[in-house]
């Protein structure tokens, strides 16, 4: 399970991945993501739609490579503090992949906000 923390509001640094699948020979490779749609969805612990699927934040990288990223919302659409899982979603017109395939693999952890110690 791959793992990504950050501290509530926080969203300078994006959370990047590659999306893979088995290609025809078996063997697991980067997803070409040129010409596709790329979404996030996330989910809170119970499985509910915290972030229904949008393409707000999601970039691809580097396409054939398989790399996107997704920048988290500050201000008042950040996730509050608790364990969340993220989904990346791949449309070729209505057809669509999800990534990762094994449920809650991809781990998002929100800490609570930590005051500014500078600014006592």
């Amino acid at each position: 399970m791959n793992t990504h923390t950050i501290q509530y509001g926080d969203s300078r640094t994006p959370l990047g991945a590659v999306l893979k699948q088995k290609n025809e020979s078996g063997v697991l490779a980067a997803v070409d993501l040129t010409g596709v749609t790329v979404k996030v969805l996330i989910v809170d612990a119970d499985g509910r739609v915290v972030v229904a699927e949008t393409t707000t934040g999601v970039t691809v990288v580097d396409a054939d490579a398989g790399k996107v990223s997704y920048e988290f919302r500050s201000g008042d659409d950040a996730l509050p503090a608790g364990t969340y899982y993220l989904y990346f979603r791949v449309y070729v017109g209505t057809e669509r992949d999800t990534f990762p395939v094994v449920p809650k693999e991809l781990k998002v952890v929100v800490k609570q906000h930590i005051e500014d110690e500078t600014s006592s």
